[in-house]
């Protein structure tokens, strides 16, 4: 060994020693360390690239909201944030408050929905870091120009109060739900106008209107109304109005302010009956599709999925077929003498699973898809310049994607394929399916991979 080979085991066994204690100071790596480990959650960027936002979620644990510049050193940090929501101007961020582990674990066995902990809101100003905190927030949205904000509250849990803008409490005797408070802010000057029993609210794509359905179960009012935003006193005007009417979907056209929504009638339990599309059209409100008017044996629902393409020739809606009158509950007469041999009671309480060897799908795959295929719409399209609406989809063969062109959309069909599927993985048949007819050419079979269409279709 020469002595520069010797100098260098010295110098090395020299290093090592002096590392021993550091390495002895280190502690093991705990289950309660890794359970803190934090991940990124839903990460945005403002539209002027200035900003970025997103949630720091430990698996167990509270998270916080991170908002920074990415051209400086600013950085601003909200407890408990999430889901963060910029402004176009990028002059606000909203950010969901979430309850914290503690009063959720806390709450678990609560059946009481009202008593449960609610998540909140923050709107925090980018340029000073200035932060608005409110409590009970359902939802919020910016207008697309950035001079209002809107934030639905949850049913305030004090229902003694006489003040109309707090909302309703749903009464044990009537299953119709009231709307609660909707507080619309002008950001430039922090004036907030409440609307009382608000159910659903919507922003148009030019931040000129707010749509919003109004549900007051104990005054009996109910309709769809618009605000003008353009106006400073931001006038309220009826755009329909009828007893126990039920709006839902708002979705403006981008293309211009032609506002879509189904309407329909609930019953005594707040159930919603079968639905018509409506459009309004800046002062014009036409039903596009009554009610009547579906294929035979079909309806239009009123939880449905609507969507505009981009240059508002066309919305895609959904009918389901209509069950209303299947199963119709009868009310127990509770007064008959008691029968410890009546079939009928002892099936009642049944719990056993009937499975067919031969059924497309097993029994807990049916299980698990059972609610999703209930509130499964099949796509129609309905051809504002033509005004007429197309079915697309059916049971055998249902639509995917949106489309932008005028001529066609894909179809999907998997029922031939339920049993295989379980066992052996993906397949389908692929369909063109005709937006102007409705009628659908097969163009493969047993695809495993996904297909797409042309933009021109």
């Amino acid at each position: 060994m020469t002595l520069r080979s010797h100098a260098r085991l010295c110098c090395l066994a020299g290093l090592l020693l002096l590392a021993a204690p550091l390495f002895a100071q280190q502690r093991a790596l705990t289950f309660p360390d890794v359970m803190q480990f934090r991940a990124v959650e839903d990460p945005v960027i403002s539209h002027d690239g200035a900003w970025v936002a997103f949630a720091a979620v430990p698996d167990r644990g509270d998270g916080e909201a991170i908002v920074r510049a990415t051209g400086s050193a600013a950085q601003h940090i909200i407890d408990r944030g999430g889901k963060p929501l910029f402004s176009d101007d990028a002059a606000w961020v909203a950010v969901r408050v979430n309850p914290t582990l503690e009063a959720l674990e806390k709450a678990e066995d609560e059946k009481d929905e009202d008593k449960k902990p609610k998540p909140g809101l923050a709107l925090l100003a980018t340029a000073t870091g200035e932060v608005m905190q409110v409590d009970d927030v359902e939802g919020f949205a910016f207008s697309k120009d950035s001079r209002f904000f809107a934030y639905h509250r949850y049913a305030l849990k004090d229902t003694t109060a006489a003040d109309s803008t707090k909302g309703d409490v749903k009464s044990k005797k009537s299953k119709k739900q009231p709307g609660t408070p909707l507080v619309l802010r002008a950001l430039a000057t922090g004036q907030e106008t409440v609307i009382p029993y608000v159910r659903i609210f919507a922003f148009d794509e030019a931040g000129r209107f707010l749509a919003y359905a109004v549900a007051d179960t104990a005054g009996g009012r109910y309709g769809l109304y618009l605000r003008d935003l353009s106006d400073a006193a931001l006038p309220e005007s009826a755009l329909d109005e009828h007893d126990d009417g039920h709006y839902s979907h708002l979705t403006w056209s981008q293309a211009d302010n032609t506002l879509a929504f189904l309407a329909a009638t609930e019953d005594e339990k707040g159930k919603p009956g079968e639905a018509a599309l409506w459009l309004w059209d800046d002062g014009d409100l036409r039903e596009a599709v009554a009610a009547d008017a579906a294929p035979e044996g079909w309806m239009i629902p009123a939880k449905n999925d609507l969507a505009w393409t981009d240059d508002g020739a066309r919305l895609f809606f959904g009918y389901r077929p209509d069950e209303e009158n299947e199963g119709e509950e009868t009310e127990k007469d509770t007064t008959e003498a008691f029968d410890p041999y009546d079939v009928e009671k002892l099936l009642d309480k049944r719990t056993m699973d009937v499975w067919h060897w031969d059924d497309p799908r097993i029994n807990p795959q049916q299980k698990k898809v059972w609610k999703d295929e209930q509130a499964r719409v099949y796509k129609a399209v309905y051809h504002r310049d033509a005004a007429r609406a197309v079915p697309l989809g059916d049971l055998d063969v249902q639509t995917e994607g949106l489309p932008q062109n005028d001529r066609a959309i894909l179809g999907e069909a998997r029922k031939p394929y339920f049993k295989e599927m379980t066992w052996e993985g993906f397949f389908y048949d692929l369909y063109v399916i005709d937006l102007n007819t409705g009628e659908k050419t097969q163009v493969a079979e047993r695809l495993e991979e996904s297909s797409s269409l042309s933009p021109e279709g």
